[in-house]
């Protein structure tokens, strides 16, 4: 019965069951955003102007590549909301600090030696491996240039995995400086478009699930016995896991306990 009722929705919408839940995670994600910048203009929140920037950048980059990938369209949906919408609040970050500071680049935007700093410089060379990577992976960069790949068909494999992995890794820098001004404050974030983006990771989570498959399972829990096709398919599982953890994560920070714990705490030192 189950599968009659999907097959009737398949035919009648002309839009697959799995793509529809890609399209949900994608809604979820929008509406997350438009939440979140409808508090940054009434005060509610002040966005980490490290973070969103490599929110930016970071979710861009990861778009391109997985476009070139081959990616399919309910893996892709979230993914592009995502990167428009960080794209759009880096942008009023830098517009509002232009205008107050008239600095082309913001001080925010910098390198420095503390620990925001050093999160802002691993991810900029995690970032930048896995673009090298990328580009020697993709047959289509290559073609464009009239140019056939340097690299076999195993070792594009290899950087392809690799491009998921550090991509993966770079999640978690990127996170550091909001992370930890949300700790410090919890009033600098609100829960509810952090608990959205969370809701739209873990579909995106079962979608991934269900989109990708792999054609056996290790026989040892050594590691280094694991073939390629299940390291790919452990780090497309790792990223909407980890997103989901660390949005649900600035969710809990800034809940409305921790919020109202913080403003008793301020009003007891004043």
């Amino acid at each position: 019965m189950a599968f009659e009722s999907t097959a009737l929705f398949n035919a009648i919408s002309g839009v697959t069951m799995l793509e529809s839940a890609g399209i949900i995670a994608g809604l979820l994600q929008i509406a997350g955003y438009i939440d979140y910048y409808r508090k940054v203009v009434a005060g509610e929140v002040d966005p980490n102007p490290l973070s969103w920037f490599m929110f930016a950048y970071g979710t861009f980059f990861l778009l391109i590549l997985e476009w070139d990938a081959g990616a399919s369209t309910a893996m892709m949906a979230l993914p592009a909301a995502c990167t428009l919408g960080s794209l759009l609040l880096a942008f009023n970050i830098w517009r509002k600090n232009y205008r107050v500071t008239k600095q082309l680049w913001p001080q925010s935007w910098r390198i420095t030696y503390d620990e925001d700093g050093k999160s802002f410089m691993i991810d900029l060379v995690l970032t930048a491996s896995y673009l090298v990577a990328g580009a020697l992976a993709s047959v289509n960069l290559w073609n464009l240039f009239g140019a056939s790949t340097p690299l076999s068909a195993h070792d594009r494999q290899i950087a392809a995995l690799w491009v998921l992995i550090a991509s993966n890794i770079s999640t978690f820098p990127g996170f550091g400086p909001i992370i930890r001004a949300t700790k410090d404050d919890a009033t600098k974030e609100h829960y509810r478009p952090w608990a959205l983006w969370t809701a739209a990771y873990l579909v995106l989570l079962g979608v991934t699930w269900v989109d990708t498959s792999v054609s056996r399972t290790p026989e040892s829990l050594d590691p280094l016995t694991w073939d390629l096709e299940y390291w790919s398919w452990l780090t497309l599982m790792f990223y909407p896991a980890s997103c989901a953890y660390l949005h649900g994560r600035v969710s809990w920070l800034a809940r409305p306990a921790a919020q109202k714990r913080h403003r008793e705490t301020r009003l007891a030192v004043a």
